[in-house]
């Protein structure tokens, strides 16, 4: 299987360049971002921002203009994820059965680290009585139990996320999968980093990456979000975490009359900022990327170049 890895922050335009890509090269693509595993959460999570597409959603892909996207509409967003879901599901797909090239496409650093073998995962499967149970409690109370069971761990994770305060839990607790089946889980590793992946990563001027974040937050405040923030709302998933992050929470507060449209929109651009720096951050600490300016005149075509001659290999 020839793998290409293209990776970088919001706003670079990496699906719609791998879809274009995909049709050159005859190949399919695999989304590799924590938010857009999620059903119902199509807009705020910007899988496809070309309205002027035909697109046909499966269970777990989406066919944009006749190319599969793999890793859309995964799971429910009452339901968490977890990055060694993450590779269970890459592994499940057995890419290698279609003999095309695998575009692997998003901006979630550390599932990409995941694939390449960078980090090495728990292996402890997900316990949902446990973290139903967990998150009805605050941050400082998880803090607190983090210390108790795990003071190492405590003292090298982020205090303030919740959601990792509670992984960190979990895995703690749950330190009993065997290497055996953690090696099975993760047979994706095997063939993915001995074929030699290609690693592009589009980046920009971090004022060109703001001002792309930011029109397309204005685009999408004004019909399309609201009424899918509505539509997940009646679903009953208004108190999910992912619903209760980025761009989402914003939407919600306006929504419900706790923030003027102004405000709103102006707490998600800063989110959305803050996000593309944190990316920038983690994109940066990575080796072997091939990188593009998005800004630059035929950078596109150089990418094109590049595949052409890993694929030719």
């Amino acid at each position: 299987m020839k793998a290409i890895l293209l990776l970088g922050p919001t706003g670079t335009g990496k699906t719609s360049l791998a879809l274009r890509l995909c049709k050159e090269f005859e190949g399919l693509i695999v989304s590799v971002d924590s938010r857009q595993v999620y059903k119902h959460m199509d807009v705020g999570t910007g899988k496809i921002r070309d309205n002027n597409v035909r697109i046909q959603k499966g269970n777990g892909w989406w066919k944009v203009n006749n190319l599969k996207i793999y890793g859309f509409d995964i799971i429910t967003p009452d339901t968490t994820f977890s990055s060694f879901d993450f590779l269970k599901y890459v592994s499940s797909l057995n890419l290698v059965k279609f003999n095309k090239p695998v575009f692997f496409v998003g901006g979630t650093g550390f599932y990409f680290d995941c694939l390449l073998g960078n980090v090495r995962l728990s292996g402890v499967e997900k316990n949902t009585k446990l973290r139903l149970d967990l998150e009805k409690q605050n941050r400082e109370e998880l803090n607190a139990k983090l210390k108790e069971i795990d003071p190492i761990r405590a003292g090298s994770i982020d205090s303030k996320n919740k959601v990792r305060l509670i992984r960190a839990i979990e895995i703690s607790i749950g330190r009993n999968t065997s290497p055996k089946e953690v090696r099975e889980q993760f047979s994706l590793l095997t063939y993915l980093i001995a074929q030699d992946p290609l690693l592009l990563g589009l980046t920009g001027h971090r004022a060109l990456l703001y001002q792309r974040a930011d029109a397309w937050v204005d685009s999408i405040f004004d019909t399309s979000l609201m009424e899918e923030v509505t539509m997940l709302e009646q679903l009953g998933f208004g108190q999910s975490l992912p619903v209760r992050g980025l761009i989402y929470k914003s939407a919600i507060s306006f929504v419900k009359g706790e923030l003027s449209k102004k405000h709103a929109v102006e707490r998600a651009k800063f989110d959305l900022h803050a996000y593309i720096r944190r990316q920038q951050t983690y994109f940066g600490k990575m080796k072997g990327i091939n990188w593009l300016d998005i800004s630059e005149n035929g950078f596109d075509n150089k990418i094109s170049t590049l595949v052409q001659s890993y694929l030719d290999g």
